[in-house]
């Protein structure tokens, strides 16, 4: 079973001295989600080589995900690629699901 974790970073501020307030994180199991294979592409620049990879998440409809989030699949942290969809038929109100496409770089 792929366990599915939102990564959303709240940041900290500042406190009434100036001073910078560390961030916080909170971690969310998202449960009736799964992942498919998207996209892998190669990259080369100055030398150094490197792969971009893809998922697909399918969530259930209207799930809470904000593009600066990450979504960590078995213990693999991936950013948000883009704004996250909703999907639903404009006719019958069925409410199908909502898809993020999410990108991690290796190398």
């Amino acid at each position: 079973m792929t366990t599915i974790v939102r990564v959303r970073q709240t940041p900290g501020g500042v406190d009434e001295f100036g001073d910078p307030i560390p961030s916080s994180e909170t971690r969310t199991t998202l449960a009736e989600a799964f992942v498919a294979p998207r996209t892998t592409d190669e990259l080369t620049n100055l030398g150094r080589t490197g792969v971009v990879i893809g998922l697909t998440l399918f969530t259930p409809f209207g799930t809470d995900i904000e593009p600066d989030d990450q979504v960590e699949v078995d213990g693999v942290l991936y950013e948000v690629d883009g704004q996250p969809g909703d999907w639903a038929n404009p006719l019958t109100g069925w409410e199908a699901g909502t898809t993020v496409a999410l990108t991690r770089v290796e190398g």
